[in-house]
């Protein structure tokens, strides 16, 4: 399968824990390479906006069906022949534990898309509260 990143410029730091985002990718390039197959792409995309950053991999490959969405993210269920159906429960958990959200969909041109939406951290001044 082929990669293809579409990195946004000037994304805004987010506060998260490197080695657990790492599995997170992992898991989503994995998984979207192996769906996509030899001939497929696999299309990393980041992108933000004033409160959120956004990751979105989008495979070429069958996508997943509407019935199996949640599904997926269940512990031990799995719709490949030898997945042991930990990944995304995993990569869930981490972009919970992160203020975050995961949602699947179809991909615009077919296969699946994976947005993991992030919250910015709160970048508004702080003013003690002043009694009167």
């Amino acid at each position: 399968a082929r990669i293809r990143l579409d990195l946004g410029v000037d994304l805004p730091d987010v506060d998260l824990d490197v080695e657990q985002m790492r599995r997170v990718l992992i898991n989503l390039i994995e998984n979207g390479i192996e769906a996509a197959g030899d001939s497929g792409t696999l299309t990393i995309r980041t992108e933000s906006t004033e409160a959120e950053v956004r990751l979105l991999a989008i495979d070429s490959g069958p996508g997943i069906s509407v019935g199996d969405r949640e599904r997926i993210f269940q512990p031990h269920f799995s719709t490949k022949e030898d997945g042991m159906g930990l990944g995304l429960t995993v990569v869930r958990s981490i972009v919970e534990n992160h203020g975050g959200r995961v949602v699947v969909t179809d991909a615009p041109e077919g296969g699946a898309q994976f947005e993991i939406v992030l919250p910015l951290q709160d970048r508004s001044p702080k003013h003690p509260e002043v009694d009167l």
